[in-house]
């Protein structure tokens, strides 16, 4: 009678061991196995295989949740403490991200810096950085590094009737001078230089300070702007240009707005 009695007891524990790990098998979610924790700014995706099946990706992070007083002060400084993984911020991935500002309406003028480099530190990894429609105004070079793409909501021809369009414009404060953005700097790979920088759909508003538009000295293959409009804030000289080096075509560069001032000069300077 006992040894029956300890054969069923013995029998029943081992059903529910072994159902056990077979619904581990089937059902690795119970042990939350490899299954990623929410993450601010983390675009939420499907997993089946986590419970809950709703987690956190890092490719698409969304920029205007660290837009506050602790993670960044404006559009600028919270894409910047993003690239950078300041503290309290999540790790940024090694391979780069989209970033995505477009639900960033307010705090557009960038005082820290620009969302790749504050005081001497230059955050030189990949992302893929969307713009909200709007007017960002900046005071410093926007130096965009290897592998770094820039797309804003659309560019608007400024002699077209139509203003009602959504447009990005980044527009230059009156401290800027040199340029407003370069492709790349002294610390692109090399040889070779940078390669797939990108800047498209936005509007360049120079202020009137006669300076540069796009300067690029150091990006070559799958580097180009395109749907780029040059503003003029009142007829006269141009006040951007676009500089390209390092064996850059017009080919590299297009469906600009070109110069309408009839001063003579030429939109596009190789260096």
């Amino acid at each position: 009678m006992r040894v029956s009695t300890w054969i069923r007891a013995n029998w029943w524990l081992l059903a529910v061991v072994c159902a056990f790990g077979t619904c581990s098998l089937i059902f690795p979610s119970w042990s939350h196995a490899q299954c990623p924790l929410p993450v601010q700014g983390n675009n939420a995706v499907y997993n089946p295989n986590c419970n809950p099946i709703v987690v956190g990706s890092s490719a698409f992070i969304d920029a205007s949740a660290f837009l506050n007083s602790q993670q960044g002060v404006d559009i600028c400084d919270a894409i910047y403490g993003v690239l950078t993984s300041r503290s309290p911020n999540p790790p940024y991935p090694a391979t780069g991200a989209v970033i995505d500002a477009r639900g960033i309406t307010t705090s557009l003028t960038c005082t820290q810096g620009s969302p790749w480099k504050e005081g001497s530190v230059y955050a030189n990894v990949p992302s893929t950085i969307l713009l909200p429609a709007g007017t960002i105004t900046i005071a410093k070079t926007w130096i965009l590094p290897n592998g770094t793409r820039v797309i804003g909501e659309g560019s608007t021809n400024p002699y077209d009737a139509i203003t009602a369009v959504p447009q990005t414009t980044i527009q230059a404060s009156s401290s800027l001078t040199g340029a407003m953005i370069q492709f790349g700097d002294s610390s692109c790979p090399s040889p070779g230089g940078c390669l797939g920088v990108t800047l498209e759909d936005v509007t360049l508003n120079g202020s009137d300070l006669g300076i540069n538009g796009i300067v690029n000295s150091n990006s070559q293959e799958l580097s180009y702007a395109k749907n780029v409009t040059d503003r003029f804030a009142r007829p006269g000289p141009r006040i951007v240009r676009l500089k390209l080096g390092n064996g850059g075509t017009n080919r590299d560069f297009r469906d600009l707005l070109r110069n309408r001032t009839g001063d003579g000069r030429e939109d596009v300077i190789c260096v």
